[in-house]
């Protein structure tokens, strides 16, 4: 029996769509807090300019937990201007749908508040990396800490 024009065409039709579908990239599925839900291994380097000093260099490593509900807690090395010291901090964190967030974090120094900071972020299109900028540090008094610190960190 043979084959009508309009059935090979929408045959055809059928085909071309399957393949273009196949082949169009994929668009990232929205984010949420609980798309950061877990341990990462982060670094910060960057420049702070401290009140009484001036310009001094950044540099921590150390891993942040989210727990996927808007809470994060961490520890970290970190050297400001070569004084090394161990710090914790604890915050809360919101995701938007587009993958970007923003978290302020309370840092401690043996149980003592030392400055509270404020992050932007991005995920990766595979959502195991994050690229990180400090929008804002502030002393407890108050005292602006103004800065340029990046970080990256990874998903463990």
């Amino acid at each position: 029996m043979p084959v009508s024009r309009k059935h090979s065409g929408l045959g055809m039709a059928l085909v071309i769509g399957m393949i273009l579908s196949m082949a169009a990239p994929r668009a990232q599925a929205g984010c949420s807090d609980a798309t950061l839900a877990g341990t990462w291994a982060f670094t910060t380097t960057g420049t702070i300019i401290l009140p009484t000093v001036g310009p001094a260099p950044v540099a921590a490593v150390g891993r942040i937990r989210f727990d996927g509900k808007g809470n994060i807690g961490g520890k970290q090395t970190r050297s400001v201007g070569g004084q090394v010291a161990d710090e914790t901090f604890s915050g809360t964190y919101k995701v938007d749908g587009d993958c970007t967030a923003t978290f302020t974090a309370q840092v401690f120094l043996d149980g003592v508040l030392v400055r509270t900071s404020s992050v932007y972020l991005t995920l990766d299109s595979d959502q195991r990396e994050i690229r990180a900028i400090f929008t804002s540090s502030f002393l407890p008094d108050n005292t602006p800490l103004p800065s340029v610190l990046t970080a990256q960190a990874k998903r463990l």
